[in-house]
């Protein structure tokens, strides 16, 4: 299967992808109060610094991506969380690949403007 038809088949399955990657963190976080999701948060980032081995299912990358992305957002904040973010990013897309089945050097894309990052996002949201 060719990276466009990967793309395609995504974006056609991409409204239900929306909703289970929200109903699945919404469950991942039932129950807790900001506080205690930044904690879990912070935990997952500190276990999962340098950890490029393995994979990843699209519920704990959920748990790990929409708080990183809020936190990115903060103007100031964004731009050293960025940087502090950069190699968590990176081992987590690499080992979502994996888990996807997927080449490595996927991770990669982003290296395009804007089609790249979107591109990726659309593969990282897939169901398996």
């Amino acid at each position: 299967m060719s990276i466009g038809d990967y793309c395609k088949e995504t974006l056609d399955q991409l409204p239900q992808n929306w909703k289970d990657v929200v109903t699945e963190y919404k469950e991942a976080i039932a129950g807790k109060d900001i506080g205690a999701v930044l904690q879990d948060w912070f935990e997952i980032v500190k276990k999962d610094y340098l950890n490029f081995d393995g994979t990843v299912n699209r519920k704990d990358y959920a748990v790990y991506f929409l708080p990183a992305l809020i936190i990115c957002i903060i103007p100031v904040i964004g731009l050293i969380a960025s940087l502090a973010l950069l190699l968590p990013n990176i081992g987590f897309g690499i080992r979502r690949l994996r888990d996807l089945n997927l080449p490595v050097w996927l991770i990669l894309m982003p290296i395009i403007p804007i089609i790249g990052l979107i591109a990726l996002l659309l593969v990282f949201l897939r169901n398996k």
